[in-house]
């Protein structure tokens, strides 16, 4: 797997795999990420959802419009992503291709005579 494509992954990796434990809105993503890397990973929302419409497109979630009412009495709409069992399989396969990239660099890193 290139490097590149690890890194465009990245993101939709880390997306589903928080869709895998709940159901969630685009902002909520981009924070949970944000709180879970304790601020170090933080990705804007307009990134996000072309990643959110590419995986709704290829069948790895699927989404649903939230409509609530607001204090003020307006109604609030918000898009809700949830994963599919094809998402979960992907997921994994995502996890396993980070694994060996992780686990190839680290060995690199180890066998280097310059650090």
């Amino acid at each position: 797997m290139a490097i590149e494509m690890f890194k465009r992954g990245s993101v939709e990796m880390l997306a589903l795999l928080i869709l895998n434990e709940d159901d969630a809105h685009g902002y909520r993503i981009v924070q949970e990420i944000k709180d879970r890397s304790d601020g170090r990973l933080i990705i804007k929302e307009g990134s996000l959802y072309p990643i959110l419409y590419k995986l709704s497109d290829e069948g790895y979630i699927i989404s649903q419009e939230d409509i609530s009412e607001t204090k003020l009495g307006r109604k609030r709409i918000r898009v809700i992503y949830s994963i599919t069992p094809k998402g979960r399989e992907h997921l994994i396969q995502l996890k396993e291709e980070y694994d060996i990239v992780h686990d190839s660099i680290r060995c690199i890193f180890e066998r280097s005579k310059s650090l």
